[in-house]
């Protein structure tokens, strides 16, 4: 052993706590003290903490890194010690510096290298360090046979140096002759300390290994090499594969991932690979550790580490039950912490058990099925009502600023009360626009930019944000550990795909769909895991693969069914009572940021409700609902106790920012009520956008009128008297979308050709310009667009850089079809009220108003559904007109 840890002797002892324990004993006496390391082994802790103080001798635990050992090594410090990696947290000594500051002191470093394999991953004694210790019944025996231990020195200290503090080494030894006084320094210069080790401890105390157990440990030495080579390649294996396994793997602790933080002195100080020891940590946490271990049928539950065959076990339950829970974390050993040491089998026999038990954690109490409580694992008795079944979207702004509160208060107390499905956006710890969503697009245009490195800053900028948001918002290593691992996964996925792009300087609307999905899945991770952490059994579901349709798909309602069952289909395979969602659901024809925007989270939630059959969907914001108007422009509005999804569609499109339209079409379509609450004020009402029947929109209109709305028509003058006889209210609310520019394209003929009004839709189509509004007359054509509009010089050639690209393309396109006038700076507003179409008078009082004010409109449209008015304003008065028609429509209702 000396030989093999490149030392210059050696003492075989009894036990690798023997070892420990009579080195302390050579080196300290009643009165002394020893610095360790606090992340050691159980065993190791309880012997320094709680029997060495019976002696007299005291340790010292210090910080990790051994920030502060300067400090607290004194005159009577004899020994510092701490494990070459730490059992189980993989800490890796920096040997270097424990050895400079220990030294500066006089004071010998001692290490425990047992998991270092004897020498074959590495040898501290190469770095300084003066002792080394192992348990000799790990990977020197190798098969799990043999008890025993080993002391090396390097005999690189100098006892003699130190008279004072170690006098020991110039007493005489009690087996030498009188006659022959020599000190032990004398008479074995660098060899004094093994022995003293050997003359004065082992023979007084008899921690001496029997000659069966060395003739064993030889024997397993022999093997040594082959077993270390084969065990450290498995580890590797079994470590990816583990990885893979999440959600239901939580977390993999290994040496060997670069995001390890020991990864950097690991590489400094190993060699011929990792070790062969990992943890890991299971989504169910300690019962399902428990039932995970019982699963096994190959490899074996045991304390041991280093064997031939591989090993499991639950610190936290066995070789640390006589910590306490705060020494138990301080060591890093969590209550779902799993040990596994890889033997010699072949890794797929490893991997299979290992699999094979993960398949068979019964589950079955947390699954959900579409709404069923005993699929929830919930017995019903007869006559009892069945528990509530909720879906609730949360904006990333709201996730960004209230986490805590979002679980504490919304999610805790409706998972009591039944069961919740949690959908994310992309996190937003202050605004939108400086939001994880925001950012990923930026990322996007800066990386097909050919000299542009700033898409790698916003990555980085979004790790670290999320990597902070972790730390401030969960208390336990574990959770935190594994959320961290997962952020700088997928920030380096991401990073892998921009560098990709910045290589070929364009981007595919899936790959920008995968980049900015990011955003989401970092969003799930982190509230999945602040959940955890307050309690909640919660897992976090990725449905990027749930989508898999041909380029060809027709995107229809037959489209949205299948969607909606695959999405229901992976939520229900959940092994935990609140699945956390991602919205981003996987590639679709066309792209999904591009054929249905950045509001898809709410389609995913309105899709997972209807596949769930769950009782309402809701909408968590930062208001109480949908307004008669905007509160911050015009402080008077009221919050609505309920609309109809129609008008909710209308108020989303006109630029209410609550909930996606194509989220409200499949509401109205499969009548799910929507509730839209405020984070800030759970207990609040919020708005219900109520489900409406055929029934109920008969009930609003006498059986003389019309069979249902849709089939009203303008020459029945008895039907709108009707209707004026029974709606007085008028519009329900009002909205605004503002960055309005206003095209005017002017016919250069006299007759206008029938393509005219075709070629300039066509135009604005090839350069994807959504029209809001358009006006025609017999020779014009005008058109609403959400826009930055194009500033131009005194020659009319666009030159602003902020403007839309896009737009300006298309201007020039429309200059080929006639004359071109532009009116930027414009806002739109628009009323919306299903009972409009019941009532007269509306558009005559916008006029009224709006003209008795010197507010002069541009434009004005009412839809075919007629729900909705619109007209467009200069932007610099829309707030003015606001409240002057929310005065005028609605203050009266009050």
């Amino acid at each position: 052993m000396a030989a093999l840890e490149k030392g210059q002797s050696a003492v075989a002892v009894a036990s690798g706590a023997a070892a420990v324990l009579m080195t302390v004993m050579a080196l300290a006496k009643a009165g002394d003290n020893i610095v360790s390391s606090a992340q050691i082994y159980s065993g190791t802790f309880t012997q320094l903490d709680r029997l060495l103080p019976s002696f007299g001798v005291r340790t010292k635990f210090m910080d990790r890194g051994s920030r502060n050992l300067r400090d607290l090594i004194d005159e009577h410090t004899k020994l510092v010690f701490c494990e070459s990696l730490a059992n189980p947290d993989f800490a890796v000594a920096d040997y270097e510096e424990l050895v400079r500051i220990a030294h500066e002191a006089g004071v010998p470093v001692v290490v425990d290298a047992t998991f270092t394999g004897a020498g074959f991953f590495g040898s501290p004694i190469d770095f300084g360090v003066d002792i080394v210790v192992h348990s000799a019944t790990k990977w020197i025996s190798g098969h799990g046979t043999t008890i025993g231990g080993v002391v090396i020195d390097g005999g690189k200290f100098d006892w003699n140096a130190h008279p004072a503090r170690f006098p020991q080494f110039h007493s005489v030894p009690h087996a030498f002759d009188r006659q022959n006084p020599a000190t032990f320094w004398n008479r074995f210069g660098s060899r004094a300390f093994t022995a003293y080790l050997r003359l004065n401890l082992q023979r007084d105390v008899g921690s001496t290994l029997s000659p069966f157990s060395a003739q064993q440990l030889l024997i397993g030495m022999e093997t040594l090499s082959l077993r270390c080579e084969r065990q450290a390649k498995n580890a590797a294996a079994l470590a990816e594969w583990l990885r893979m396994q999440r959600p239901a793997v939580a977390w993999v602790a290994y040496i060997g991932f670069e995001d390890h933080p020991a990864h950097p002195l690991a590489v400094k100080y190993l060699r011929n690979g990792f070790s062969s020891v990992l943890t890991f940590g299971l989504a169910g946490g300690q019962p399902a550790a428990f039932k995970f271990i019982d699963g096994l049928r190959m490899i074996i539950n045991s304390s041991n580490v280093g064997d031939s065959k591989t090993i499991v076990g639950h610190l936290w339950s066995t070789t640390c039950v006589s910590m306490t829970d705060e020494e138990r974390h301080a060591g890093g050993v969590t209550d779902d912490l799993i040990r596994i040491s890889a033997g010699t089998e072949n890794v797929e026999d490893i991997i299979d058990d290992m699999r094979q038990s993960l398949d068979a954690l019964d589950c079955s109490t947390q699954r959900l099925c579409n709404g069923d409580p005993e699929a929830h694992g919930i017995h019903v008795p007869n006559g009892t009502e069945r528990p509530r079944l909720v879906v609730q979207k949360f904006g990333g702004t709201s996730i960004g600023k209230f986490p805590l509160e979002i679980v504490r208060d919304v999610i805790m107390p409706n998972n009591v009360e039944g069961k919740v499905v949690v959908v994310c956006s992309a996190r937003s710890s202050t605004s939108k626009p400086e939001g994880t969503t925001e950012k990923l697009l930026r990322a996007c245009r800066s990386a097909m930019l050919p000299q542009s490195s700033q898409y790698k800053i916003l990555v980085e900028c979004l790790r670290t944000e999320h990597v902070q948001a972790v730390h401030a918002n969960i208390k336990s290593s574990a959770i935190a550990r594994c959320l961290v691992q997962g952020i700088i996964d997928d920030c380096a996925q991401v990073l892998d795909i921009l560098d990709s792009v910045h290589l070929i300087g364009a981007i595919s609307p899936d790959t920008l769909d995968r980049v900015v999905s990011a955003g989401e899945k970092l969003a799930c991770r982190f509230m999945s895991g602040v959940m955890q952490d307050q309690g909640v059994s919660a897992e976090y579901v990725d449905l990027s693969q749930v989508a898999v349709f041909p380029t060809d798909q027709i995107i229809d309602q037959a489209f949205y069914d299948e969607l909606s069952a695959a999405v229901g289909c992976a939520v229900r395979a959940s092994k935990a009572d609140v699945p956390v969602v991602t919205g981003y659901f996987g590639r679709i024809p066309g792209g999904l940021l591009c054929r249905i925007g950045r509001g898809y989270t709410d389609l995913c939630a309105a899709l997972l409700t209807m596949a769930l059959g769950a009782e309402e969907l809701q909408v968590w914001k930062e208001v109480e609902g949908f307004y008669t108007a905007d509160p911050r422009r015009v402080p008077s509005a009221k919050p609505l106790p309920s609309i109809s999804p129609h008008e909710a569609a209308e108020l989303t499109f006109n630029g209410s920012e609550i909930i996606h339209f194509l989220a409200m079409g499949q509401a109205v379509r499969s009548r799910i009520p929507i509730r839209v609450k405020n984070v800030m004020n759970p207990s609040g009402a919020g708005t219900l956008i109520r489900p409406e029947s055929l029934v109920s929109a008969k009930a609003r209109v006498p059986d003389n009128c019309c069979k249902s709305f849709d089939h009203l028509h303008r020459d029945d003058s008895s039907v709108f008297d009707c209707c004026r006889a029974r709606s007085k209210n008028g519009p329900a609310a009002m909205t605004s979308k503002h960055d309005i520019v206003v095209v005017n394209v002017l016919s250069q003929e006299r007759s206008l050709r029938p393509s005219f009004f075709m070629n300039i839709i066509a135009v604005l189509g090839r350069w994807e310009l959504p029209i809001d509004l358009v006006c025609t007359s017999q020779v014009q054509m005008s058109m609403v667009i959400q826009s930055k509009a194009p500033s131009t010089t005194s020659d009319g050639v666009e030159n602003d850089p902020s403007c839309s690209a896009d737009l300006v393309g298309a201007i020039n396109q429309l200059r080929e079809l006639g004359t071109v006038n532009v009116l930027p700076e414009m806002a739109v507003i628009s009323l919306v009220g299903q009972d409009m179409r019941c009532h007269s008078g509306t558009a005559g009082r916008v006029f009224t108003v709006l003209g008795d004010n010197d507010i002069n409109i541009e434009m004005i449209a009412q839809g075919a559904s007629e729900i909705s008015i619109s007209c467009v304003v200069a932007e610099k008065v829309v707030d003015r007109a606001m409240n002057l028609l929310h005065e005028s429509l609605f203050a009266s209702r009050a």
